[in-house]
């Protein structure tokens, strides 16, 4: 990772996540979310371009979130050299399930973990109007750099 990020004597800044999730608050998406994730919120649509993502090769971790007529993808990639082309990839997989909506594909890890953590939010049937603030906010800073 270091020739990618550079740090102070080529740290790759990514140090050991093992027990990033010693207490399970890092979701997996191996839990069942609750209804509230497919009635109030379209979860159905989340998951599906999770899975159809997380089949595009050099996809190493995926979560999706929406919101109006907006779709972000926040993705791990294994190999970075091919951060572009993967983003790519993936704009074409979920291409047939976005229905006219706009679609963004980020590598970041911040913007990952905040996918993630908001995902999570939904999955477990955090309240609304916090979630949608966040993600008001999250997807006016990717339109606006």
């Amino acid at each position: 990772m270091a020739p990618y990020d550079a740090g102070f004597f080529a740290q790759d800044n990514r140090g050991s996540h093992g027990d990033a999730n010693y207490h399970g608050h890092l979701d997996d998406n191996t839990r069942k979310a609750r209804n509230s994730y497919y009635t109030a919120y379209e979860g159905d649509l989340a998951e599906k371009i999770g899975d159809v993502t997380g089949h595009v090769k050099n996809v190493s971790d995926v979560r999706a979130v929406s919101y109006g007529t907006d779709v972000l993808i926040a993705i791990e990639v294994r190999d970075h050299s091919k951060e572009e082309e993967t983003k790519q990839r993936v704009e074409k997989a979920v291409q047939p399930y976005l229905e006219g909506r706009t679609v963004s594909v980020v590598t970041d890890e911040g913007t990952f973990s905040r996918v993630r953590n908001i995902d999570n939010d939904l999955r477990g049937g955090g309240p609304l109007d916090g979630i949608n603030l966040d993600l008001h906010d999250m997807f006016n800073t990717i339109r606006n750099p």
